[in-house]
């Protein structure tokens, strides 16, 4: 999911009228991103309604993200226990969350990894 800053965010004109789309606007986006739980859809309308004291939810990751993570540690050598480690949590962080949402299957998961050696 973008940040508030970033472009193509939904954006709220202020206008009540308005305000239908730019939820199914800021809908649209959390379904993109894989976040189909309702409670992560509400915290997204308010971040981007952009109310200071707001709290940025929690990132919502796409099977996209991790194939464009995979990718791109295809073109980097690891030479060290830490980039090891940097790999390794970035691509668990993400598979994780794909995988409680049911996106990625476990199998599946161990095999996207390795490809990050190739």
């Amino acid at each position: 999911m973008p940040r508030g800053n970033e472009e193509g965010v939904p954006r709220f004109s202020g206008h009540p009228d308005n305000l239908i789309w730019f939820l199914e606007d800021v809908r649209d986006l959390c379904m993109q991103a894989g976040c189909f739980k309702d409670h992560e859809w509400a915290q997204w309308s308010i971040y981007y309604l952009g109310i200071e004291e707001f709290e940025c939810p929690t990132v919502c990751y796409s099977k996209c993200d991790l194939y464009d993570l995979v990718d791109k540690q295809k073109k980097v050598k690891i030479d060290s226990y830490q980039a090891l480690l940097n790999y390794r949590l970035s691509f668990t962080d993400i598979a994780a969350q794909l995988q409680i949402s049911s996106q990625l299957l476990w199998i599946k998961k161990d095999d996207l990894f390795l490809k990050g050696f190739d």
